[in-house]
């Protein structure tokens, strides 16, 4: 699996695309706005098919449902009930947005795992549908 992971001067991150593919990933790429080409990196993940799953925590960490289930209890609330703790995201298919080298991430299926989603009964669903999307077959 191939990810374009992008970054600016400000120290924000983003994905770009995901795909299966790296061809594809390096059509792409060839599709991104100059200015846009120094911030964007391909990068190769250990996984061959969907659905994919990512955390992101400082940066991105990607693998199965077990990487969530680990980091998710790994977790412990903070006490701000705004803040987020991690995002997570599900990745279905491949991911080729729209507008390339920009952020569109939040057009992935994700959660903003807050101090409200560690707790019953909101944890149980999220591990339901978590475990849901991991026996979810990926698109054609």
């Amino acid at each position: 699996m191939f990810v374009i992971e992008a970054s600016n001067s400000r120290g924000w991150q983003w994905i770009s695309a995901i795909c299966r593919d790296q061809q594809r990933a390096i059509e792409f790429l060839a599709a991104v706005p100059p200015e846009l080409q120094p911030a964007q990196h391909m990068i190769e993940v250990p996984a061959s098919d969907y659905p994919l799953f990512i955390v992101e925590d400082d940066g991105f960490e990607y693998g199965s449902a077990e990487l969530v289930r680990r980091r998710l209890s790994q977790l412990r609330p903070c006490g701000d009930e705004d803040a987020v703790l991690l995002n997570v995201y599900i990745v279905r298919e491949d991911f080729l947005p729209d507008h390339p080298g920009r952020d569109c991430m939040g057009h992935l299926y994700h959660w903003h795992i807050t101090d409200d989603a560690l707790r019953p009964p909101r944890i149980g669903r999220l591990l339901e549908e978590l475990d849901g999307a991991s026996r979810q077959q990926p698109s054609a």
